[in-house]
This record gives C-alpha cells, sequence and structure tokens, in this order.
C-alpha cells in the first residue's frame, strides 16, 4: 500500500471487467458482483483504515442504503459516467496526492495524475487487499 494514501477511489465497473471471476458474474447477476467488489472493498476499508469510495456508471443503486462507515458508493447519472464522479471527487479534494485512484482505464489514469491523485491497476488493488485483509479476501474476486 501507499502510505500516503488516505482515500482509495475505486472505478467499479473497470475493477469488475479487469477480474474473470467478477466480469462472468455480472454478465448474468449484476448487482451480485457489484456487490462482491464492495464487499472486498468494505474489509479493505475495515482492515486498513483507509478511506474507500467506489464509482459505478449505471443507476443500479436506486434505494441502496450505506449506513455510517460502510465504503462510500456512488452511481452515475443519466448521461454522465463514473470517471467524470471520480474526476470531480479528485479535483475537489483538498489535498489530491493523498488520493489513489483504482482503474484500467488509462486515459482516465492520466486525468486523475494530472490532478494530482495516483493511479492503481485493478491487479494493484488485488495486492493492496491481499496486504491488508485476511486471506481469500482477494481471492473471493478471482484472483
Amino acid at each position: 500500500m501507499h502510505p500516503e494514501c488516505r482515500h482509495l477511489v475505486v472505478d467499479g465497473h473497470s475493477v469488475i471487467f479487469s477480474l474473470p471471476r467478477l466480469c462472468a458474474l455480472h454478465a448474468s447477476r449484476p448487482r451480485a458482483a457489484r456487490a462482491a467488489l464492495v464487499k472486498a472493498l468494505q474489509q479493505f476499508q475495515d482492515f486498513s483504515g483507509t478511506r474507500v469510495s467506489v464509482a459505478f456508471d449505471g443507476r443500479g443503486g436506486e434505494g441502496e442504503f450505506c449506513p455510517p462507515g460502510a465504503v462510500e458508493i456512488r452511481y452515475a447519472e443519466a448521461g454522465q459516467t463514473a470517471d467524470a464522479i471520480i474526476e470531480r471527487a479528485v479535483a475537489a479534494y483538498p489535498r489530491p496526492a493523498e488520493i489513489v485512484v483504482v482503474t484500467r482505464d488509462d486515459p482516465e489514469r492520466a486525468m486523475v495524475e494530472s490532478l494530482g491523485a495516483r493511479a492503481l491497476s485493478p491487479l494493484g488493488l488485488l495486492d493492496w487487499i491481499r496486504a491488508a485483509c485476511p486471506p481469500g479476501t482477494a481471492e473471493s474476486l478471482g484472483a
């Protein structure tokens, strides 16, 4: 893990489509794939102490409730993308160098890095989860 990371921001579908098990699950049960990712991210947040937010394209989250201490989940509205949510969050953060954005999208990586954040690949995220969480957490995502 990067020692200066205070906030991990995850492009949810970018991670899902990078991991074979989650990608296959998403094909038949998209909500279950998102839930599996969020569960692993919640474990990462709980064990590492790093704040975690995840952004998804689409409107799959209507009616979902996030209790205090839960991973922040944001869904793009009509005409918006998860990338736009992430870029806005990074640009508004007072210390963007404390943010690490997880995405496989090279243009998105370049954009968030130009805003002062760091970028991490989905496979790098799995390494962070392995380092912070009990055995099996990363493997539940298909690693």
